[in-house]
C-alpha cells in the first residue's frame, strides 16, 4: 500500500505529487516527481519515482510554530 502524503509542515495545507521533465546534454528527457503544497507552494526534493517523492516529503521535519 502506498504511503500517504503528510500535510505541509509550513502551513498544514494539502499536498500533491506533481512531475516534470529535465533534458540532458544528449537531448533526452528524464521525468522526475516532487511533492508540492497546494496552499503555500512549498516543494519537496526531486525524485525518480512517485513513491520516492512521497518518502522524501514525509521525512521533512515539522517546524514548531512560533
Amino acid at each position: 500500500m502506498p504511503e500517504k502524503l503528510k500535510p505541509c509542515p509550513f502551513c498544514g495545507g494539502k499536498v500533491k505529487i506533481d512531475s516534470g521533465f529535465n533534458i540532458d546534454f544528449n537531448n533526452r528527457a528524464h521525468k522526475f516527481y516532487y511533492a508540492i503544497c497546494l496552499s503555500c507552494g512549498a516543494r519537496g526534493s526531486d525524485a525518480d519515482r512517485k513513491t520516492e517523492a512521497i518518502e522524501l516529503w514525509n521525512r521533512r521535519i515539522k517546524f514548531a510554530k512560533q
